[in-house]
């Protein structure tokens, strides 16, 4: 029988190179902890998302949720926010709860907006690290927006992976036909 979950990343446990298939730790939206499988090669932790799919009984790792299809959505939990802003190189999980202190849930549009000044506010990014720290923001950025671009138009999770990598973190212009 097909369900529903909205679920959270909170950890990639393991994703095949070829961005066909990953296994990843999630919470629902009622605090449940579930591992989700299936096409997600392309997901992170702190990504939102709804997976339609089945339960299964794992002879080895137990109960997981085998999603069949997903949507990706803009994360919008503390939590969401935290494991974003922490991935992003010379931020850490100090500057992304600084980052998130200071400026809230709107955090991901205030770090658009300027990314060199916010970055630059957080402690320990300085002239030497501020370059990099901005790359790695605008490329993250611009690889979510892809997601959620690929997602809107009804492409497979598992597409949407190789579609990114074949293009990179311009894919939606490359794939918008003016």
């Amino acid at each position: 029988m097909t369900e529903q979950l909205a679920v959270e990343v909170s950890r990639v446990r393991f994703a095949t190179d070829d961005g066909g298939f990953a296994v990843v730790d999630a919470v629902t939206g009622d605090g449940d902890p579930v591992v989700v499988c299936g096409p997600l090669a392309h997901v992170h932790a702190g990504d939102a998302m709804e997976v339609r799919g089945t339960w299964r009984d794992h002879p080895r790792h137990g109960r997981q949720f085998h999603a069949a299809d997903v949507r990706i959505a803009e994360p919008a939990s503390e939590a969401a926010l935290l494991a974003i802003l922490s991935s992003i190189r010379h931020v850490g999980p100090r500057g992304a709860a600084f980052l998130l202190q200071r400026h809230g849930t709107a955090v991901l549009e205030v770090v658009d907006a300027d990314p060199h000044a916010r970055l630059r506010e957080v402690p320990g990014i300085g002239p030497v690290r501020i370059g990099p720290a901005v790359e790695a923001w605008r490329e993250a950025r611009a690889l979510r927006a892809v997601r959620l671009f690929l997602d809107a138009h009804g492409v497979p999770a598992a597409a949407a992976g190789r579609v990114i990598r074949a293009l990179g973190a311009d894919a939606a212009d490359a794939l918008t036909v003016d």
